[in-house]
């Protein structure tokens, strides 16, 4: 069983919307704060009745964490009016900083305050707007690249009636639903803020650790374990807590492999355009927060998980000193395992982006670690020539009809990207659209379940599907490993010219992989580079 899996398990709603939220004009409602005896605090009408897009919900079921509906207060009760005509109200402001990005400042952004330069922006909070302003808070900053500062912020003490509010609708709603919109007007504060840190590329990989925090929702105690074994092997460890929130933007501008497990952290990916985001699940299942964030911000996610057994979560009563200051603590039953599937999952994503931008790819080493190969003539050309290609296979699974993602997707994911029915000897194929010099290929097995279904197999190398040759024949009782490690490869002594490769199972059953790398180069490169040296 591998210690690192792909999962596609997602707990929440994920509505990606791409109109504009709604932006609510209101007169004569009655603002509540917090804490008040007789009332849940918010926004009411005259009837008594909850502005319920001025509520903080939280999906998949919102009834859960939904606040009462109804006022305490008869709207006749109430005789003091807010002194402004006008005000714009910004709903709870959360004191997390995943919470205020997703709850609090996804209702910033309107453009009420340009329609309403003077008002007044009404909040609800446990604490004064002086606490959230203080030196080590990170909403002075947010505020400020929206030129707020604590002058424009109020609140009351006891109901208040509000002649007109201006009420922005969340652009987000935990574990529901996203707007676009709120991507791009992310991206316009994460320019504000760390826009003269960016454009500074490094191609070396952070791994984003929790090992020094003092306190927060989950830790995993043996971190510090994985973070050693990465950290030997040239991933930047990093801990987020220690660098500026500008520092934090800048690091998802600038470093495109980036990963750890699920955290706040990863919220802030918001503020800037993302191709890539690798995040690791405690278990196999992943929020769907941050599916939300990744889908309005354009970005492709890849969520692996800990398969069960592979993780277990401490007793706070019988372990009290290693879990105080967290609502969960973790212990990994194989921290290295865990680190080595990273590695293998970075190296592959870094083999495979630098093969689509033809650049040449490292072997015997991961790719960052950038050891010379022996033969540099060769190696100014070898990539993955099967990334992207068009697959065929001899059927296809009756539960899983639909198979665009396939083993040549360029992501290792340790469980099938490919699944046949169960036949007699089934096959899988791919037409690297041209004619290439392939030196190497290797399979990459599912390390999930049943990855025994491989231990036989042919593979087969020709111009079409008529002039096929067998290049290896397996016939051992050997797993193929995968992202786990040791998967099966066939090296040439010579590069083999070929243009379709056939892998194919010998036996009566189903056959799936994960990926197939094909290392070579197009034929007409190597003529063309002879051609030019005459």
């Amino acid at each position: 069983m591998s210690s690192i899996c792909k999962t596609n398990t997602v707990y929440g709603e994920t509505v990606i919307l791409d109109s504009e939220p709604a932006l609510l004009d209101l007169c004569d409602v009655v603002y509540v704060p917090e804490l008040d005896s007789n009332s849940s605090s918010g926004i009411f009408d005259q009837g008594r009745k909850r502005i319920l897009q001025s509520a903080y919900f939280r999906g998949p079921n919102p009834e859960e964490v939904a606040p009462p509906l109804i006022m305490g207060y008869r709207y006749g009760d109430i005789n003091e009016y807010a002194p402004d005509e006008v005000y714009i109200y910004c709903g709870f402001i959360h004191s997390h900083f995943g919470h205020f990005l997703l709850s609090t400042f996804s209702r910033f952004w309107s453009a009420a305050r340009e329609r309403f330069p003077h008002a007044k922006i009404l909040y609800s909070s446990h604490q004064s707007m002086e606490f959230w302003f203080g030196d080590n808070s990170f909403m002075p900053k947010l505020f400020g690249a929206l030129n707020l500062s604590l002058d424009d912020f109020v609140c009351f003490s006891s109901p208040r009636k509000i002649r007109r509010l201006i009420l922005p609708a969340p652009a987000f709603e935990e574990a529901n639903f996203a707007y676009r919109r709120y991507a791009t007007f992310c991206h316009e504060v994460g320019r504000k803020l760390a826009g003269s840190l960016m454009n500074k590329p490094d191609l070396r990989p952070v791994y984003l650790s929790k090992s020094k925090l003092q306190s927060g929702v989950r830790r995993l105690i043996n971190e510090d374990v994985i973070c050693d074994r990465l950290e030997a092997n040239g991933v930047e460890i990093v801990y987020p807590e220690t660098l500026s929130l500008e520092e934090q933007i800048a690091l998802w501008a600038n470093r495109p492999y980036v990963t750890g497990f699920v955290g706040s952290a990863f919220h802030t990916s918001i503020f800037v355009p993302r191709d890539h985001v690798f995040m690791i699940n405690y278990n196999m299942t992943t929020y769907s927060n941050f599916c939300l964030i990744d889908q309005v911000n354009n970005a492709q996610a890849d969520y692996y998980g800990i398969p069960q057994g592979g993780m277990t979560i401490l007793d706070p009563e019988k372990n009290p000193e290693q879990t105080q200051g967290f609502t969960e603590v973790c212990m990994a039953a194989d921290p290295i395992g865990i680190a080595d599937g990273i590695l293998r999952i970075f190296d592959y994503k870094i083999r495979a982006d630098s093969s689509r931008a033809h650049k040449r790819v490292v072997l015997g080493a991961f790719q960052w670690q950038k050891q010379d190969a022996e033969n540099e003539a060769d190696a100014a050309a070898l990539r993955n020539v099967a990334i992207d290609k068009k697959t065929r296979q001899s059927s296809l699974h009756p539960w899983i009809p639909d198979q665009t993602i396939n083993a040549t997707s360029g992501t290792l994911t340790g469980t099938f990207q490919f699944h046949t029915d169960t036949e007699k000897n089934p096959w899988w194929e791919v037409d690297l659209d041209e004619p290439c010099r392939i030196k190497s290929i290797r399979l990459f097995n599912r390390c999930d379940s049943a990855p025994e279904r491989c231990n036989r197999l042919r593979i087969e190398v020709g111009m079409d599907e008529n002039s096929l040759k067998t290049v290896l024949e397996k016939q051992d009782a050997r797993v193929i490993g995968g992202v786990d490690g040791m998967p099966l490869e066939w090296q040439a002594s010579e590069p083999l010219v070929g243009r379709v490769i056939r892998i194919t199972s010998l036996a009566d059953d189903y056959f799936h992989l994960d990926q197939v790398e094909v290392l070579g180069w197009p034929a007409s490169e190597t003529e063309n580079s002879v051609e030019n040296t005459h």
